[in-house]
């Protein structure tokens, strides 16, 4: 009896590690990454990586609405376990224009999550920079 509640218990909480909070570490890990090893890049343009690092992974980066300071990371393939999209860092605007960011994800496989976030979210009226 207590082999089978230890086993539930087990069963359990793996299924929470896999698909919850925590199974996604290793997404935010990838995404800390890229914005660590992309700090210094002031190209305004959206930066797609294919395949990070071998995790399967695509990823948009996308210029913040701080200007040239930031870069907003969403992974495109890959949604949370509860459907929203996986993106570092969390509420900060994108200033980067519509037309620029449906260029860089047209073709692409995008979950509809990551793609209607990017696009409710990203500057329809771009100013010149």
């Amino acid at each position: 009896m207590i082999l089978i509640a230890v086993g539930g218990g087990f069963l359990a909480l793996s299924d929470y590690f896999d698909r919850g909070e925590l199974g996604t570490k290793d997404y935010y890990a990838t995404l800390q990454a890229l914005e660590f090893d992309n700090r210094d890049n002031k190209d305004p343009s959206p930066i797609l990586k294919k395949n990070v690092n071998g995790s399967g992974l695509d990823v948009l980066g996308v210029r913040g609405g701080d200007a040239d300071r930031t870069r907003v990371w969403v992974v495109l393939n890959r949604t949370s376990p509860d459907g929203r999209p996986l993106m570092i860092p969390l509420n900060l605007s994108i200033g980067t224009d519509c037309a620029s960011i449906l260029g860089a994800v047209s073709g692409k496989q995008v979950v509809d999550a990551a793609k209607q976030y990017l696009l409710n979210h990203c500057d329809q009226h771009p100013e010149v920079r």
